[in-house]
């Protein structure tokens, strides 16, 4: 009978220890759930950063040439900008060495004195 006892204890024993260990189980299997909802946010997380960021680089790289293009073209400006300014500080001594005396600046030849104008300064 002490055998039959010791047996049976040690059955309830071996039962609660197994009762303990599927409670564990599921306590674990819930956590690792858990975990795997966790893990697939965090891959959406990673792919909504990723195209972020993709697109702030494609964003730069447009500034980036946009910039470039500006850049050039303000370059190109200034360069005519010096060549009309140095037109303009020499067009009045290019003027006088190509104009006859009877021409206008333009090429266009002088006109005469209407016949009231020429009477009105005779008087």
């Amino acid at each position: 009978m002490q055998h039959m006892q010791k047996l049976q204890e040690k059955f309830a024993t071996v039962m609660t220890d197994n009762a303990n260990l599927i409670e564990k189980l599921k306590d674990i299997e819930h956590q690792n759930i858990i975990l795997e909802g966790e893990t697939d946010t965090i891959g959406e997380y990673i792919s909504l950063y990723q195209s972020q960021r993709q697109a702030l680089r494609l964003q730069f790289q447009q500034k980036d040439n946009l910039i470039n293009k500006l850049l050039n073209e303000r370059s190109d400006m200034q360069a005519i900008s010096a060549d009309f300014s140095s037109l303009s500080q020499n067009y009045p001594a290019l003027t006088k060495q190509r104009t006859p005396s009877k021409q206008l600046h333009w090429g266009a030849p002088a006109q005469t004195q209407s016949p009231q104008m020429s009477a009105q300064s005779a008087s």
